[in-house]
């Protein structure tokens, strides 16, 4: 009787032992998650997502002036040179906001359009660049 006794007790504790500890793995994964630091990679594809009101997160290789057509029925005017400048606009203010802050100079000539084969920022990888080579924060 007493070896079935202990068997009674010791499992209990063994499993809320086990309960605890997943609970503790589940809580501090949890944690990493949230607290996970926004990068200038995380905030230019948000700040992209949000200027474009694009349904995801655009991938590093899209093209920013194929990611505007395709929400195209959301805008009322062209990528070169009214949504280009818009999207000057939508990275001044995104990084002059912690956590991620950056001096935002790019001008609409930047970006490449078919009606403007100079500019040298093509894709969502080629912003993500440019804004991380930018100047600091003043």
């Amino acid at each position: 009787m007493q070896k079935q006794t202990k068997i009674l007790i010791v499992v209990p504790v063994v499993l809320l032992l086990i309960a605890a500890i997943a609970v503790l793995v589940v809580t501090k994964s949890a944690k990493v998650g949230f607290n996970k630091a926004m990068n200038v990679h995380d905030k230019v594809g948000q700040s992209v997502k949000t200027w474009a009101k694009y349904p995801t997160f655009p991938s590093d290789a899209a093209l920013l002036e194929v990611v505007w057509a395709e929400t195209r029925n959301q805008h009322d005017f062209p990528f070169y040179p009214d949504a280009a400048q818009s999207l000057v606009s939508q990275l001044q203010s995104d990084f002059s906001k912690p956590p991620v802050v950056r001096q935002i100079v790019l001008k609409t000539k930047d970006f490449y359009a078919d009606s403007n084969k100079t500019g040298k920022i093509k894709s969502v990888d080629d912003l993500v660049n440019a804004v991380d080579q930018g100047p600091p924060p003043q």
